[in-house]
């Protein structure tokens, strides 16, 4: 799991003039998808370990009950892994501009951008 973007990819995104603000979406939006895997992975990982000796016509009513409440933990941990995903990902973003790894002011901005209206949207 990625605690902020992946520059270096970034970087090579943001400098290919064929790629689009769909696609920036994408390779930002794959690390919170991983995270949400894997988060979801933890809460049944705990579910199995709470109720591991229970019958399969059990497991399947004690599933029903615990998916809502399931996602609104990954919920709650997605919004809050996006925020700080964001803000750490401006922080590499704006050193990379300092550094002018970027090629082009245009690309790093949309990326900033796309990176801002993230964060705001889960603040």
């Amino acid at each position: 799991m990625n605690k902020h973007i992946n520059i270096e990819q970034a970087i090579k995104l943001t400098t290919n003039r064929k790629t689009t603000v769909d696609d920036l979406c994408k390779f930002i939006y794959s690390d919170i998808k991983d995270y949400q895997e894997e988060r979801e992975l933890h809460y049944l990982e705990q579910l199995k370990l709470e109720y591991g000796n229970v019958s399969k016509e059990e497991i399947s009513e004690i599933a029903s009950e615990q998916a809502q409440k399931i996602a609104q933990k990954v919920e709650k941990d997605i919004k809050k892994y996006s925020f700080q995903y964001a803000k750490d990902s401006i922080d590499v973003v704006l050193d990379a501009m300092n550094e002018k790894k970027f090629k082009t002011k245009k690309g790093s901005m949309n990326l900033l951008v796309l990176l801002s209206t993230l964060q705001e949207m889960n603040e």
